[in-house]
């Protein structure tokens, strides 16, 4: 079994700080089979673009958007029944905030 911790920290100087986490845990109970089990939360500040670029008479930027934050759950399995051959599956779960 195997843990990873890891912290990001980002600066803006329109919308203040962000430290998110990540968290990764492996395990491989037989030779064959192993899972992922991964926690996370993200930070993404609007671009310029999304804030100020006008597209067209529809379509135009929006200087009152505010950061998103969203939070990510996803559980892996690995499975290799046959030398040359190696299966996953993945189910995952993301929550957008803001």
């Amino acid at each position: 079994m195997e843990l990873t911790i890891g912290l990001r920290h980002d600066q803006f100087s329109d919308f203040g700080d962000a430290t998110t986490p990540r968290l990764a845990l492996f395990w491989q109970p037989i030779q064959k089979v192993s899972t992922k089990l991964l926690y996370g939360k993200s930070f993404k500040a609007p671009s310029f673009q999304e804030l100020y670029i006008r597209y067209s008479e529809v379509f135009s930027g929006n200087p009152d958007l505010k950061p998103e934050f969203a939070s990510t759950t996803e559980f892996v399995i690995y499975l290799s029944p046959l030398p040359n051959l190696l299966l996953n599956m993945n189910i995952f779960n993301i929550e957008n905030t803001d």
